[in-house]
């Protein structure tokens, strides 16, 4: 059974297959179920077995879409994973100017629930999750010496990033900033 993402969210919320070419009745299928994350590290996980998905990957799926499809139908059980990787993604996606939309299967967390905001008819299965959280920087990225003015940067970073993670909620859910914020903040 699939639920309406509004119900379940917004506003009143207080390997490598990184993508399948199957078709359906609406046409071509982007199936997210990996970590996304620069294109780099996806290549070294597949040289080892792992999978990921990075916009080049996102890319060629959009390249191979025939011209007369004019549907993506994005289904996602995703972790989420880098932030400027997921809104080139979003960005790809929407360029297309084609009817996007989005089921989750699973779960779609973190860069994944924003991916999931890029389709204009959104969807999730009846035991499906949503995670939405304010950016960090995970702890294996810290391994370094940082000064307070280094410090006070990679703030302003998240703040940034929050900032634009809330402003593309706030648009295309039309819930209000700060419920969302309030949901941000539980995680």
């Amino acid at each position: 059974m699939i639920v309406d993402f509004y119900n379940k969210v917004a506003p009143s919320a207080p390997l490598l297959l990184i993508f399948a070419e199957s078709k359906n009745a609406n046409g071509m299928i982007l199936k997210i179920y990996d970590a996304i994350m620069r294109d780099e590290e996806r290549q070294m996980l597949e040289f080892w077995g792992g999978s990921g998905v990075s916009f080049k990957s996102i890319d060629e799926f959009v390249a191979a879409i025939p011209e007369d499809d004019d549907v993506i139908d994005i289904r996602l059980n995703c972790d989420g994973g880098d932030c400027l990787e997921g809104w080139s993604i979003i960005d790809k996606l929407r360029a297309t100017g084609k009817t996007i939309k989005a089921t989750i299967e699973g779960h779609a967390a973190s860069m994944a629930s924003l991916i999931l905001l890029a389709a204009s008819e959104r969807s999730g299965y009846k035991h499906a999750q949503l995670l939405i959280h304010k950016p960090y920087f995970p702890a294996y990225t810290l391994a370094d010496a940082y000064r307070q003015e280094d410090l006070e940067r990679l703030a302003r970073q998240l703040e940034d990033e929050t900032a634009r993670a809330l402003d593309f909620m706030v648009e295309r859910t039309g819930a209000d900033r700060a419920v969302l914020e309030a949901l941000m903040n539980e995680d």
